[in-house]
């Protein structure tokens, strides 16, 4: 049965914090969620601040995940550059 869009976000989510760790994370977002190659993978963007060494050094960054839209692998996790 396909995964739910809660469910990708949810795992994209999850993919991310096993990855990167959660304690650099902070005011996860999803910017952007859609169904890709004939709705088999799902395109997840989320974007997340980033703390440094100091609080005055946090920044946002983005994440873009390919998801199968069965079973919920995650195919790529990879950095998005901002759009300007």
């Amino acid at each position: 049965m396909p995964k739910t869009p809660q469910e990708i976000v949810k795992i994209a989510y999850d993919y991310m914090i096993s990855v990167v760790g959660k304690a650099t994370i902070t005011n996860t977002r999803v910017e952007e969620l859609e169904q890709i190659e004939e709705n088999k993978f799902w395109r997840v963007v989320l974007s997340y601040e980033t703390v440094g060494q100091f609080p005055f050094e946090s920044k946002k960054e983005y994440k873009e995940f390919k998801i199968n839209a069965e079973d919920g692998n995650v195919t790529y996790m990879k950095i998005k550059p901002p759009t300007t």
